[in-house]
């Protein structure tokens, strides 16, 4: 792999997986109540901001998806690949079969993912 070719994953990598990832974990350390599992585990606290309710509940899962489905065509270097497919689908299983788990799961959660996914493979799509 030449250095140029690193570059460009890497430059696409920060703007397609870690910023809606930091934008998202923004969005549940600023804006939730702090009864999210995962939110017990950091020692930040401060007074929480109002955002609109789908910010705050249904955009956090379509960033995840969204940047999950960015890092898995970043890795298949093609979005027509089966192995892109199959990770796809382990994405909203393991997604929604959580939220479930846990009493969470939400229709607009599944849209919002599924949005998320789709905008990911149509950039994707059309890079190649």
């Amino acid at each position: 792999m030449n250095l140029d070719k690193i570059k460009s994953i890497s430059k696409t990598g920060f703007w397609f997986v870690f910023l809606p990832l930091l934008l998202g974990s923004l969005i549940y350390v600023m804006a939730r109540d702090s009864s999210i599992y995962f939110l017990q585990f950091l020692p930040i606290k401060w007074n929480k901001i109002e955002l609109p309710y789908w910010v705050q509940y249904h955009l956090p899962d379509g960033l995840w998806a969204f940047a999950f489905s960015s890092l898995v065509a970043l890795v298949w270097e093609d979005v027509r690949s089966t192995g892109y497919y199959v990770w796809l689908g382990v994405l909203v299983a393991v997604s929604i079969g959580l939220e479930v788990f846990y009493g969470t799961f939400d229709w607009y959660d599944l849209v919002f993912i599924l949005v998320g996914i789709g905008g990911a493979y149509w950039i994707f799509r059309r890079k190649k």
